[in-house]
């Protein structure tokens, strides 16, 4: 069994999402000491962070070419980029998905057999299916970002409760997610390719609970469940900004909780 929760989500520049917060809420981020008006932005200094530690502990050639300056750099393009794409009116939530990597995502959770490839691939193979599904389930369209993300919150959800949400909380918190999108620069500037990767990660580390928790559906396994309910609760959480507990659900959406 592995450990979706860091490997699969670090090693490019990404954001971690969350729903729309109150306006007047200030976020520092206690790693660089920055401050922000949203939490998206403020988690990317982390995650831009993490990369970079990541880099260097990995020691491979990227780590020798990149440097923190060469980071910073890229961070502030896209910045820029961001808000240049929202002040024009360009700002969108559609990308593009490609065909899956497996073997990216296979090497990037940290397979490193090949018992280990061969059985991380098969359960992206369940997982994948276990989004489709919901997706049918829910018509979503996989191509708008709000929505798709929208998908993996009900799925952990689903994984750290053991219930479904309904329509309208799953049109309530992706609507929070069109919302934040398109008026967050990070997001906007990120590359087509860093959105397919993105999304990619979080679809992993959403649809593990839900996995986890079909198999002790079947076996009866309570430490598996309560694995399951463990990392759906870890999925969820990392939605929400400092001073929030965690999510409950209302019924035309969900809410923080202090």
């Amino acid at each position: 069994m592995r450990n979706t929760a860091l490997p699969c989500a670090t090693g490019a520049l990404l954001f971690l999402a969350t729903a729309t917060l109150p306006a007047q809420a200030q976020y520092v981020n206690p790693y660089t000491n920055n401050n922000w008006n949203n939490p998206n932005s403020s988690l990317l200094d982390t995650t831009l962070l993490g990369m970079r530690n990541r880099m260097m502990l990995d020691n491979n050639l990227l780590a020798s070419r990149v440097s923190s300056a060469a980071l910073t750099a890229a961070y502030n393009r896209q910045k820029r980029l961001g808000e240049s794409r929202i002040q024009s009116g360009k700002a969108t939530t559609r990308f593009s998905s490609g065909p899956f990597p497996t073997d990216y995502w296979v090497t990037r959770c940290g397979a490193n057999t090949p018992e280990k490839r061969k059985q991380y691939a098969a359960e992206f193979v369940v997982q994948r299916d276990i989004f489709a599904q919901e997706a049918r389930a829910r018509h979503a369209d996989t191509t708008d970002m709000a929505q798709a993300l929208g998908l993996t919150f009900v799925i952990a959800w689903e994984g750290q409760t053991g219930q479904k949400a309904t329509d309208a909380q799953y049109r309530g918190i992706a609507q929070d997610l069109r919302t934040m999108l398109l008026k967050d620069p990070l997001y906007q500037g990120m590359s087509a390719a860093n959105r397919q990767t993105y999304f990619e990660g979080r679809m992993i580390d959403a649809t593990e609970p839900v996995r986890l928790l079909h198999i002790a559906q079947r076996t009866g396994d309570p430490a598996m469940l309560q694995q399951a309910h463990t990392k759906g609760l870890n999925y969820v959480n990392t939605w929400l900004p400092h001073g929030y507990t965690h999510y409950e659900a209302t019924p035309t959406g969900f809410q923080e909780r202090r």
